[in-house]
């Protein structure tokens, strides 16, 4: 995330805080999509009113808890650790249904009836079915890299875990990731296609 839109994020929460409610819509809108693609392909096809019920928790909980946001980091970092956490314990919730541990489960345990659909493209299909098939961890650290080119820094407010953790989760996602493509595939080219479609070469979360 450029420091700029850093700087914006930060001012417009500033303003939201002070009474300005359309500083606050603003900041919304900014990152509807974001925390909706964040929550896409996370629980069952049949649950459609949950996935927006995790959504409006996620935004509702961002509103009731404005004023603890002190700017010590980024606001999307603080937004998403609250989306996360709202994952967490619909997911906690899911594997006490279906007697599973959370800490190596993966998506497709805990919701196996989702459609693994990202739109026309096969190689798109085929990523998101490897994707959830990693522990739920991995497949998060992956996405939060790739699809929102977060930093290890903001990663790790996000887990809640040492930057140093979160560039192994992003190692060993990027290892399992292909060791799951490789079941999964026809071939090579799927392969390289899917990992395309993901963004996934070798390098490291940045500091920054």
């Amino acid at each position: 995330m450029s420091g700029e839109a850093a700087q914006q994020d930060h001012e417009l929460h500033r303003r939201w805080v002070a009474g300005d409610l359309a500083a606050g819509a603003a900041l919304f809108d900014r990152y509807f999509d974001p925390i909706t693609r964040f929550f896409r392909h996370k629980i069952g096809t049949a649950s459609t009113a949950v996935h927006d019920d995790l959504i409006q928790t996620t935004f509702t909980t961002c509103i009731a808890v404005r004023e603890r946001f002190r700017g010590e980091g980024s606001f999307r970092s603080y937004l998403f650790g609250i989306a996360y956490n709202v994952l967490r314990r619909y997911l906690e919730q899911r594997a006490r249904e279906v007697q599973l541990d959370l800490g190596t489960a993966s998506l497709q345990d805990l919701a196996p009836g989702v459609s693994t659909r990202a739109g026309a493209r096969a190689e798109q299909t085929l990523l998101h079915a490897a994707l959830r098939g990693l522990p739920v961890d991995l497949q998060l650290a992956l996405e939060l890299f790739y699809w929102e080119s977060m930093s290890a820094r903001e990663m790790a407010e996000i887990l809640r875990v040492p930057e140093g953790t979160v560039r192994s989760r992003v190692r060993r996602a990027r290892m399992l990731l292909r060791e799951r493509l490789a079941v999964l595939a026809g071939d090579a080219s799927e392969r390289r296609a899917a990992l395309a479609a993901l963004g996934a070469d070798d390098e490291e979360p940045a500091e920054e």
